[in-house]
């Protein structure tokens, strides 16, 4: 999905690229190790976001969507 530019990842889609479970990443967005937004009852991951994830920076932008 994209928004103004903003390529969006959902959680099947993050499942494949990261290759962990979607129990693990709802535990990484609830600790706060990955940042992202619910759009429409359903997580979304910013680019940004699964970027900053992969390089260790736990200080994303805050909404997962700037």
């Amino acid at each position: 999905m994209e928004i103004q530019d903003i390529k969006l990842y959902n959680l099947q889609e993050l499942k494949e690229i990261l290759n962990v479970s979607e129990r693990t990443l709802l535990t990484y967005l609830k600790r706060g190790k990955l940042k992202g937004q619910k759009i429409n009852k359903r997580w979304q991951i910013s680019e940004r976001n699964l970027k900053a994830f992969i390089h260790g920076d736990t200080h994303p932008d805050r909404t997962g969507t700037e």
